[in-house]
């Protein structure tokens, strides 16, 4: 008697454990959201939200032709970083803090712009390396190269005299006192 009052809960037990275990069961794999490029995307445009799929805003495409439009964008052609550009010429590379406005507004990895200081004249003429965005709405950084010349390094020197300067430094496409 004692014997059957603990085989019963034993059973249903297992019962139920059997019952939630088959539910549980293998599932079909769902097929991952296909993204379709809606213009041509060269290589190291940075992905912002207009791309809705988890995993590739804010990193860029590092497919070596770019993403024609109407083609599928795959995992493998985006990256963390954008593919860095090669010059033989000597250059310096800066960082310079970014508002997120001006990252949106057609400054992009690859694209020549202004370095500007405190005044209306430039200091140099750059190229965007990187552009780095932390999350929507937040300050962003731009690295620059600046090439390596007299004439470069005399106007930056120059343009910087005052140590306020440092803080005056902004990407633009002309510079605005």
């Amino acid at each position: 008697m004692i014997a059957l009052v603990r085989i019963v809960p034993m059973i249903l037990w297992t019962g139920i454990m059997v019952y939630g275990v088959s539910r549980l069961g293998p599932r079909e794999a769902s097929e991952p959201a296909v993204v379709k490029a809606a213009t041509r995307l060269p290589q190291n445009t940075l992905l912002r939200g207009d791309i809705q799929q988890p995993g590739f805003t804010g990193r860029y495409i590092v497919a070596p032709a770019g993403i024609d439009p109407g083609k599928e964008i795959k995992p493998i052609d985006v990256g963390d970083t954008p593919i860095p550009l090669l010059t033989s010429t000597p250059k310096w590379l800066m960082v310079i803090p970014l508002a997120q406005a001006s990252a949106l507004d057609g400054i992009s990895v690859g694209a020549t712009s202004r370095l500007c200081g405190g005044s209306a004249d430039p200091l140099a003429s750059v190229t965007i390396q990187y552009l780095r965005c932390a999350s929507a709405g937040s300050q962003c950084s731009a690295t620059v190269d600046v090439p390596i010349d007299a004439m470069t390094i005399g106007t930056m020197i120059k343009g910087l005299q005052v140590k306020d300067d440092l803080g005056k430094l902004h990407i633009a496409p002309s510079c605005v006192p």
